[in-house]
Order: C-alpha cells, then sequence, then structure tokens
C-alpha cells in the first residue's frame, strides 16, 4: 500500500511538473508550412519562394501551463544567380515597419532592423499584424554572403514585451542558424 501512494505522489508530481514546465515541438517538414503559409496572407508559399538551390523549414510550438502557448515558422531559402533579383522583389513586395517600436506594456524601445547570423532581419509592417506588435509579428531576414532569405512568423497571444529581438528571434521563435 505505501508503495502504490508513493507512485501516486511520484506521478501526479510528473504530471504537475510537466504542465508547470510545458512542452516543444519541432517539425521541419515542408507539408507542415504549407498548411500553414496556405492561410497565411503574407508567409510566401512554397512555389513563391521561386527558383531556390535549397529551402529549409521549421515549425516550432511551445506551450506552458496549458494555457500560455506560442508558435513560430521560419523558412529560410537559398539562391544563387538569381538572389539579386529575388531581393528586389522581396524588398518592393513587402512593407516594412519604420522607426522605433514601443511596445505598450514595455518601456524598451525596439529598432526594427537587425543583424543575426548573419542576416540583416527587418520587421514588417504592424499593419500586416491582425492582434498587433509583439503578439503577431512577420520578419525578414538577408543574407548577401550567403545568399539567403529567411520569412519568419511569430503568434503569441500572451506576449507583452521584447526586451532584444535578437534574443526574441532564437528563444521565441526557434531560430538556429544551423537550418
Amino acid at each position: 500500500m505505501k508503495q502504490v501512494k508513493i507512485s501516486v505522489i511520484f506521478s501526479l508530481c510528473m504530471i504537475f511538473i510537466f504542465v508547470l514546465c510545458g512542452c516543444s515541438i519541432m517539425k521541419t517538414d515542408m507539408d507542415t508550412y504549407s498548411k500553414m503559409a496556405a492561410n497565411d496572407s503574407v508567409m510566401p508559399a512554397v512555389e513563391d519562394l521561386g527558383e531556390y538551390e535549397s529551402v529549409q523549414f521549421k515549425y516550432y510550438f511551445h506551450d506552458m501551463c496549458i494555457i500560455f502557448h506560442s508558435e513560430s515558422y521560419i523558412v529560410v531559402a537559398e539562391y544563387s544567380d538569381n538572389f539579386a533579383e529575388k531581393k528586389v522583389l522581396v524588398e518592393s513586395e513587402y512593407t516594412f515597419q519604420e522607426g522605433i517600436i514601443e511596445l505598450e506594456y514595455s518601456d524598451v524601445k525596439l529598432k526594427p532592423s537587425f543583424t543575426l547570423d548573419g542576416f540583416d532581419f527587418r520587421v514588417l509592417s504592424e499593419s500586416y499584424s491582425y492582434l498587433g506588435f509583439p503578439k503577431d509579428m512577420y520578419f525578414i531576414g538577408i543574407n548577401e554572403e550567403e545568399k539567403k532569405i529567411a520569412y519568419i512568423r511569430y503568434h503569441n497571444f500572451d506576449l507583452d514585451r521584447i526586451d532584444s529581438f535578437e534574443e526574441f528571434i532564437v528563444k521565441d521563435c526557434g531560430w538556429d542558424y544551423s537550418l
């Protein structure tokens, strides 16, 4: 009987820890990305990426305490001869955020452009966000040296504060340049 009580207490503690700590899911398949892109007017569909040399996808979902969750989608396309053409198309197709970003519940002022792992990232205009910054954001990063373009979509209904976009992209969006 004592052993059963210990097993039950141990099981309940493990469940509590799991609920408190949450879980993360990461997928790198094209199908997961394609399903999202089909319902998102901002992120490019696979066929809209143009003639690329290679492409990598990442879906990152993090859940904490069951009710707090975030998700991000990352696609990185590598180009060769047509990189300059694709870069001009991207820069003309999207509207980028201008000026300092001031979040409602934070005193931090964020620049709408930053460099991470050789990519020059820019935040897309808040007009693309249906929940407003920082709950719903898009980023585009261009790596001139490696001829790569990265697209990131992030969503977290509960997020109110970002201290640094570089840290945010890595920790919250799941950015890992080994993509």
